[in-house]
């Protein structure tokens, strides 16, 4: 497989960035349409209206969700590829994405379903954050050139603390969404009250302080990558 330069890497990854944010505020009007071509609103009580509401809430939505997910592992795989990273890396980003599945299934203003945002959110998507951060890191990553080494070698501490961090995060996230998912099938069994709520919503909390943490030495290597690039061609002549 050829490597992918980090030109390359931006506009694949970006138009796929843009597509799914452009198609997450244009949702309302594509809920509109389909709530138009199901001639739901001749019903007389709106049951229908409400029902195509609710499935194009959630499954549609989260659909969405997974299909820009799975778009994103092939070109991130590639780029971790070329500039040193561990490959895993290409299944972390897409993964940290879903885990903010509370905030990017309602980006756009549009829910027609009022679900509780708890579990996991605490105010920002902090996953999608980072996981933000390490594409971008992947973009202005140097490709070794010759002998010269990869990312992964010229700033090892910063590239295994923030990795590790990362995928630390990543697993304590997967917990929190585990354990609410038990405390959703405790409801359908008619248990009210199950301590599975309380350790998701800890579990959560803790993974997002993870992956704040994870950030930091993210930002540093963007910075120390971005500063560090060789002047352009112009750069050393005198006007």
């Amino acid at each position: 497989m050829r490597p992918l330069s980090g030109r390359r890497f931006s506009i694949t990854v970006g138009w796929r960035i843009a597509a799914f944010v452009a198609v997450s505020f244009a949702y309302p009007y594509i809920a509109e349409a389909l709530q138009t071509f199901s001639e739901c609103s001749s019903s007389d009580n709106g049951r229908d209206c409400w029902i195509v509401a609710v499935l194009s809430g959630t499954v549609l939505r989260v659909a969405i969700l997974g299909l820009f997910a799975l778009s994103l592992i092939r070109p991130v795989w590639r780029r971790a590829r070329t500039v040193g990273m561990p490959r895993l890396t290409g299944f972390i980003v897409p993964a940290l994405f879903l885990l903010d599945w509370q905030v990017l299934t309602v980006l756009g203003g549009y829910w027609p379903v009022s679900f509780d945002k708890g579990i996991l959110n605490t105010g920002l998507p902090y996953f999608s954050i980072l996981a933000l951060l390490i594409i971008l890191l992947l973009a202005v990553a140097k490709e070794p050139e010759g002998s010269g080494r990869v990312l992964w070698r010229r700033r090892r501490i910063s590239c295994e603390c923030g990795w590790l961090a990362s995928l630390g995060a990543l697993v304590l996230g997967a917990v929190s969404v585990g354990l609410f998912g038990l405390w959703l099938a405790a409801m359908t069994q008619g248990v009210m009250t199950s301590p599975f709520a309380a350790d998701a919503v800890r579990v959560g909390r803790a993974a997002s302080v993870v992956a704040l943490v994870a950030m930091v030495p993210i930002v540093w290597m963007i910075l120390a990558e971005t500063l560090s690039r060789p002047p352009g061609p112009l750069s050393g002549q005198q006007s």
